[in-house]
């Protein structure tokens, strides 16, 4: 299918434009010449940072295709450490996180310019939720296997491994 699109994409003349870069590889050098990737990335506006005293905000999507990648066994550590983690989405049925459930975004931005970090999605590191945190200055954490994903924005993530994680001193909080 991504030959088939690309075909289709000689024809344009104009700009081919791209949110972000996931299919940068699967195309050819010349198509590549016409494009402009992580443009989402591009109007990002960093607001103002506020005093934050939530140390966690997470997006949680119960999918078929996440199930897998999902961090569950951190979150439990997090809580053991008794840090306080909020949870957006779809109900986490871990005790003691704070499932506010799906909330409108006027509400999800307060919160996460009060947070701290967040876990990106391993599939999407630049999700709409992870741009937005970003934005609000949220610390994006991700697992040390995808730390080639980020391309843009570096200082704005931190790199751990998520399934041996010991060291909490890292989480300078």
């Amino acid at each position: 299918f991504y030959k088939i699109s690309e075909f289709f994409l000689n024809f344009r003349s104009d700009k081919i434009i791209f949110s972000t870069d996931l299919l940068k590889e699967y195309l050819s050098n010349k198509i590549k010449k016409k494009c402009e990737f992580n443009y989402t990335l591009k109007n990002i506006k960093l607001k103002k940072k506020v005093s934050k005293n939530n140390d966690f905000i997470i997006y949680y999507r119960k999918h078929q295709n996440k199930l897998n990648l999902f961090p569950y066994k951190f979150i439990k550590k997090l809580i053991l450490k008794k840090y306080k983690v909020i949870v957006v989405g779809d109900k986490l049925r871990i005790n003691f996180v704070k499932n506010l459930g799906y909330i409108n975004n006027k509400t999800l931005n307060k919160i996460q310019s009060k947070s701290k970090f967040t876990l990106a999605s391993n599939e999407n590191i630049y999700s709409f939720f992870t741009l937005e945190c970003i934005e609000n200055n949220v610390k994006i954490i991700i697992d040390k296997k995808h730390k080639y994903k980020v391309k843009d924005f570096k200082k704005n993530f931190l790199v751990l491994n998520l399934k041996n994680f010991k060291n909490f001193k890292k989480l300078k909080l």
